[in-house]
Formats: C-alpha cells, structure tokens, sequence
C-alpha cells in the first residue's frame, strides 16, 4: 500500500509539491515542441536510402516523448495527492528519462543500420 504522508516532514512535502509544481509548468511548455519534434519525425523518409522498418521504429521512438508528458504529469500528482512523495519525485524525472533511453535508442538504431550500410549488407 502506500506510504503514509505523516511519516514525512512537512519540509519534505513541501519541497516535493514545488518539485511536483515546476516540473508540471516545464513539461506543460515543452509539451508542443516535443510534440512537433515527433511529428517532424516522418521527414526521416526523405533520406531515400533509409528502410522503411528503421524510419518506422525512428518514428516511433521519437514519439514516446510527448507521449510521457502527460503520463508523467498524471502520475506526479495522482502519486503526491496520495502521499507517496518519493514515487512522486521519481515521477517528475520521468520525462527526462525518456529522453535520454530516445536519445540512445536512436543512436543505436543508427549505428547499426549505417554499419551495415558500410559493410555492404544493405
């Protein structure tokens, strides 16, 4: 079950509304840009190189980003409204992480189809 809010200072809550507060406003304006950024994803096809399986998983990729924002916004404070302030924090990193786990993807998925782009395999 949950953590019981009265086993936390009220400092700790207190910090943790603010956290909860300014990662709401910052998601909440970076939200249409990472959402334009996913769409403006598709021009991935104009390369006319790139296969369709790999433009495809570049798109999908690129959108879990605006996809976690208002996930992640949801938990931030269903999770602070029922006191479980640590989740809560672990929540208002979310986003950020999806960014960095998009950002790795996608140098992989690159890696790979330029190595074997190199090698001759495609």
């Amino acid at each position: 079950m949950s953590t019981d809010s009265k086993e936390f200072s009220k400092e700790f809550q207190r910090s943790t509304k603010r956290l909860a507060s300014l990662s709401t406003l910052v998601y909440v304006l970076l939200f249409i840009p990472m959402a334009m950024f996913a769409v403006a994803s598709i021009m991935v096809f104009d390369a006319p190189d790139i296969p369709i399986p790999v433009g495809l998983s570049i798109i999908f990729i690129f959108c879990w980003v605006p996809i976690s924002i208002p996930v992640s916004l949801y938990l931030i404070w269903s999770r602070y409204l029922n006191g479980v302030y640590k989740k809560c924090r672990f929540y208002c990193t979310l986003p950020i992480l999806t960014v960095v786990i998009v950002v790795i993807l996608n140098a992989l998925i690159e890696i790979s189809w330029r190595g074997r782009e190199h090698f001759g395999m495609l």
